[in-house]
């Protein structure tokens, strides 16, 4: 105690986490899975941070830091629930964590999941087709092109997808450093004066810039739910202490990216990709490519990634025993059909993808998973864990 006394704060935490013996290799990869499904093309591009917070101004960041905060919580109780549970995969936890409503929440709960789906796929594919728009090429055409490679990935390259997104977020991550540097170095004078302009134009009161930050939280939160069927065997300090880092992640980048966007807000910020506008318009060649191609990648990424989950939920329901063919032949077919849904649904545009359908997500997930999680899963955690805490069985 003495020892722990005459440490500083940076020290305190490294010893307090050796004393603990909390998995940092494990703690990070939890941040890193969220920060994952955080940083996707609706974040990368601007679009989403614009939406929800930048048009606010200087309150904006501090909501959105606040979301990361609500996020993190009900993201901790979520896990901590799966491995109270033993859940194997989001089907199991859901239908122990409604209790005792859990027919309604379980279905309920499964209707939002193939929402955000769709909505992922649409979104990426509609982002894009914006992109390659921005560089000539006709939006549907554009939307053609991205769900053809959809295609020829789902059925020749999902080997290669699963090893390369492993790398994706690393790579994203230090994209989006370099072009947030770049951007904010001769944005940064225009800030206040901006910022100043984006506050007296608004006619958003404080309650509405919370509503946003909530509904930001709600589709959010479902970087947690894709981690349900992991987290049984994980300890409880490392589920804690790996919130804790994706929290720092996810709100730095987060606000980074807002602050970025008000800089530059009289140019890019009403537009469908406001980062690559104002790089555009500060003439950096190199730095708009590398970006061009980040942001090409964390679409389809996206969007793939959304495709596979969707062929794994449905390849094992009971009607496509009767659908001819292999598996494999069958995953096509399922695969195929989803994306021309998903095209179909882009061509209302990124812009309204983000503002429409992801903010109807956001309202009603932040009542039925996060609202659930903290007033719901707290308390039964507690029991839970004191239980096995008292039984011994907790570590």
């Amino acid at each position: 105690m003495r020892r722990e006394k005459s440490l500083g704060n940076t020290e305190r935490l490294v010893f307090l986490i050796n004393k603990k013996k909390v998995n940092l290799g494990l703690a990070y990869s939890i941040g890193a899975i969220w920060f994952g499904s955080h940083v996707g093309g609706g974040f990368a591009s601007g679009n989403q941070a614009w939406n929800f917070f930048g048009k606010f101004g200087t309150l904006g960041i501090i909501i959105s830091i606040l979301s990361m905060v609500l996020v993190g919580v009900a993201g901790r109780e979520i896990l901590l629930s799966a491995k109270l549970y033993r859940s194997n995969s989001y089907r199991e936890w859901a239908k122990e964590a409604y209790k005792p409503i859990q027919i309604f929440g379980a279905i309920f709960f499964e209707l939002q999941v193939w929402c955000l789906y769709i909505l992922a796929s649409s979104g990426a594919v509609a982002g894009c087709a914006s992109l390659l728009e921005s560089y000539g090429v006709p939006y549907l055409v554009g939307v053609l092109l991205t769900g053809s490679s959809l295609v020829l990935i789902t059925i020749f390259g999902g080997e290669v997808y699963r090893k390369a997104s492993a790398y994706m977020t690393a790579v994203l991550l230090v994209c989006l450093a370099i072009v947030y540097f770049v951007v904010l170095q001769p944005g940064m004078a225009n800030y206040a004066v901006n910022a100043a302009e984006l506050k007296a134009s608004s006619t958003a009161s404080v309650w509405d810039v919370i509503w946003s930050g909530l509904k930001y939280a709600g589709f959010q939160i479902f970087g947690f739910i894709n981690m349900t069927s992991i987290a049984k065997d994980w300890k409880k300090k490392d589920i804690t202490v790996g919130s804790v880092i994706g929290f720092i992640m996810n709100a730095v980048m987060l606000a980074l990216s807002i602050v970025c966007l008000i800089c530059w807000a009289p140019i890019a910020g009403n537009t469908t990709i406001p980062i690559l506008t104002a790089l555009q318009n500060l003439d950096k060649t190199w730095v708009t490519i590398i970006y061009s191609i980040a942001l090409f990648l964390a679409f389809v990424s996206t969007a793939a990634g959304a495709v596979f989950a969707t062929v794994a939920r449905i390849l094992p329901l009971p009607f496509t025993a009767k659908m001819k063919g292999s598996q494999t032949g069958k995953s096509a077919v399922i695969a195929i059909a989803f994306i021309v849904i998903t095209m179909l649904v882009s061509l209302v545009g990124l812009d309204a993808i983000v503002k429409v359908g992801y903010s109807w997500v956001g309202v009603f997930s932040v009542f039925t998973i996060i609202g659930w999680a903290i007033f719901v899963l707290i308390p039964r955690n507690i029991k839970g864990y004191k239980a096995l805490k008292d039984s011994g069985e907790e570590e």
